[in-house]
């Protein structure tokens, strides 16, 4: 089994909560990697030897910051400024103590906040202070930044006009460059100091476009960050690219960046395609943004908050520009006032082309509008979704929509308007440029642009000037850039229609599936397929899967199937049978939280113990809010808590701290009645945002409360 123990980082956090200065944090940090052995060798599970890390090294926080020298039952002691080990039956004791003592922290799971693997606000951005601390204590930016004073001083010396000077210096420089590695000095040359000399910084040989050079640590914070907050939507390799590189730089980001959204189990759920239909795509270039507008409708199938059951999407066919705009119903009025709202805020354009809706230019209504602004009316051919531009941002949309709910738990009119923003804002795969740079004629300021660019004043007339110059350019590089990812994309889709299946059996797979369902939530945002399964079986009539989680088997068109793309680590223990069961690998272990089928309340939440029969029944410990059966209250919102059995009564109680006299309610359950994926309680004690939306989208109402 695999056991993931509390990151390092939490013991740096407890440091901060006690007000340990650097001694004590560095005592602490180097007392952990000895305290992991030990309590590996004498817990027997995840969830124990977590919640004893956790009291252990709290404890050790605390007394460090009353200045004592003995602590933990006297088990470690302070010896040469170090913290070490004093005697092991005696921490064997203190591990035992802690483990069945009446503490939250052996009672409940340990739990982590759900916003993309982020502990709290401070970790949603990346600050200048953490930039300077990173690259203080990096050997490879230290090793930059010695070349760049070197390269300063013999500038310096230039400047000045000293000869000698400027012999010294270069000679220095040479050697230094001589004893780095060639790519590091190449690194270097592009880097300089910020002009305040706190930070190095990494730009062009001009000293344009700077941004701070950060640790691979940092940057991992940055990819989390940039990938999988609620403003950014979990975009896609080469936008999150462009976005980071906008922000930051270091050695190995763009590597870094595709093995983390490569394998990212949400983008690969939420953005599941189908393979190509039949048929061959032509090819249609524009010039100009108002040339052309592409318009359609998203059926959302339910109301939101507001009453918003479609949305009207329109896309400008150059720049790219998108809009969403909420319509409580389809009828032709209604969808010509959703475009009199782009129109008036982006002018007329000169053809706007849709499908073969009635209520779309086939409508008269449309037809009228059309002749009263002269504007030419194009639609597609009917089935054929690749002749509309705009089909490709419904995809990029229902994408983001899916993970906006099943992350945040956002209403869909929050979550469009979010989505828009972000999209208009990235740079476009196809032209290079930002839809709204090539729109409006200027960059979008984004909220976590923390350090600001040059900003340069200017009369209307050279900025009018400038535009007049630099768009004609702009337009030209866009459109080349287009008519070549056409031509790519239209021979990469002639080629693949009607390819054979590299699917075996082994493999993971993800199903496509038609969402239908009983909630009062929208089809759209529900996720486009289900699984992680298991190929069992490949036949000429498809092939049978198995839930890796609840090992419920199906039968699926190999055509329905695409293979889950797992890391370098996690391929390797696949292929580990002997070790390693496939459900252990992806995230189903002891100390887990887990929703189980109910037939008369519809669920209950549990966490999962132990499993004696290779993942096919787990013991779990039943978990549940406090009013658990008062009409009218939420099983959504409020904390739960471990439940426990009196051992002389029998009654059921629900508390953090196991009572006394009290036994774990413990329950076996076939794994086919897990529900959704494993997870981990909110540090309130709730159900994180994405299993609350799984829930609302598996039962009606009246389920999800008592």
């Amino acid at each position: 089994m695999v056991i993931a123990l509390i990151p390092n980082f939490f013991v740096m956090n407890y440091a901060k909560l006690y007000g340990l200065e650097d001694e004590g944090r560095n005592m602490l940090n180097g007392m952990y990697p000895e305290l992991i052995e030990n309590v590996l060798r004498r817990t027997p599970t995840k969830g124990l030897a977590d919640a004893t890390m956790t009291a252990i090294v709290c404890q050790i926080a605390a007394d460090l910051s009353q200045n004592l020298s003995k602590f933990t039952a006297g088990a470690i002691k302070i010896k040469d400024n170090n913290l070490a080990l004093e005697n092991e039956d005696e921490l064997l004791a203190c591990l035992l103590e802690i483990g069945n003592k009446d503490c939250s922290e052996a009672c409940a799971p340990i739990v982590v906040d759900e916003v993309a693997g982020l502990s709290d606000a401070t970790d949603m951005a990346i600050s200048v202070e953490e930039i300077m601390e990173a690259q203080v204590g990096d050997d490879l930016i230290c090793e930059i930044r010695r070349l760049v004073d070197a390269r300063s001083e013999v500038e310096k010396a230039r400047e000045d006009e000293d000869g000698p000077g400027e012999k010294v210096a270069l000679k220095s420089y040479q050697k230094l460059a001589k004893l780095s590695k060639k790519k590091i000095a190449g690194i270097a040359s592009a880097c300089y100091m910020d002009e305040t000399g706190r930070f190095l910084q990494y730009g062009d040989a001009n000293k344009q476009f700077p941004v701070p050079i950060i640790t691979k640590k940092l940057g991992i914070k940055a990819i989390t960050m940039s990938h999988g907050q609620m403003l950014t939507v979990h975009i896609g390799i080469q936008r999150c690219k462009d976005f980071i590189r906008l922000r930051y730089w270091w050695k190995g980001m763009a590597k870094d960046i595709e093995e983390h959204i490569r394998v990212c189990l949400h983008c690969q759920k939420a953005k599941y395609e189908s393979r190509p239909g039949l048929g061959f795509t032509h090819l249609r270039f524009y010039a100009r943004p108002g040339q052309c507008v592409a318009i359609d409708i998203v059926v959302l199938n339910h109301a939101s908050e507001k009453g918003t059951k479609y949305f009207f999407t329109v896309l400008d066919c150059f720049s790219h520009y998108p809009d969403a705009i909420p319509m409580p119903d389809m009828e032709a009025v209604t969808c010509a006032n959703a475009l009199w709202q782009w129109i008036k805020h982006h002018g007329t354009p000169e053809e706007i082309r849709s499908d073969r809706g009635l209520n779309l230019n086939l409508s008269e209504v449309f037809k009228e509008l059309y002749k009263i602004l002269k504007i030419r009316s194009k639609v597609n051919a009917a089935f054929s979704p690749q002749s509309n531009q705009v089909e490709r941002l419904h995809k990029w949309l229902g994408a983001a929509l899916r993970l906006l709910f099943s992350e945040h738990d956002l209403e869909v009119d929050l979550a469009a308007e979010l989505a828009m923003f972000i999209y208009r804002g990235t740079p476009n795969s196809v032209t290079g440029f930002t839809p709204f740079l090539l729109h409006t004629g200027r960059e979008m300021r984004l909220p976590t642009d923390a350090i600001e660019g040059i900003r340069v004043e200017a009369t209307q007339t050279e900025y009018n000037r400038h535009l007049n110059e630099i768009m004609p350019g702009l337009y030209r590089a866009a459109m080349a850039c287009k008519m070549e990812a056409q031509e790519r994309s239209a021979e990469n889709y002639n080629m693949n229609h009607g390819i054979i299946s590299d699917i075996t059996t082994g493999d993971l797979v993800l199903k496509e599936s038609h969402a239908r369902n009983m909630s009062g939530v929208a089809s759209k945002l529900l996720p486009k397929c289900d699984g992680p399964y298991k190929v069992v079986r490949v036949s000429t009539r498809g092939a049978q899967l198995e839930h890796v989680f609840t090992g419920q088997e199906k039968a699926a068109s190999m055509r329905h199937l695409r293979r889950v793309r797992v890391s370098a680590e996690q391929a390797a223990q696949l292929l580990d049978k002997e070790h390693f069961h496939d459900a252990e690998i992806l995230g189903q272990l002891p100390g887990k939280m887990v929703v189980i089928q109910a037939n008369t309340i519809g669920f209950n939440v549990g966490m999962l113990e132990s499993t004696l029969d290779d993942y096919v029944t787990w013991t779990i410990q039943w978990f549940n809010i406090v009013d658990v059966g008062v009409a009218g209250k939420s099983r959504l919102n409020l904390a739960y808590l471990p439940c426990w059995t009196d051992n002389v009564s029998g009654q059921e109680t629900r508390a953090k701290v196991r009572p006394e006299g009290s036994d774990p309610m413990l329950y076996t359950a076939r794994r086919s009645r897990i529900m959704f994926d494993p997870f981990d309680l909110t540090s309130q004690g709730k159900l994180p945002s994405n299993i609350k939306a799984a829930l609302k989208a598996k039962f009606p109402p009246a389920k999800l409360s008592y």
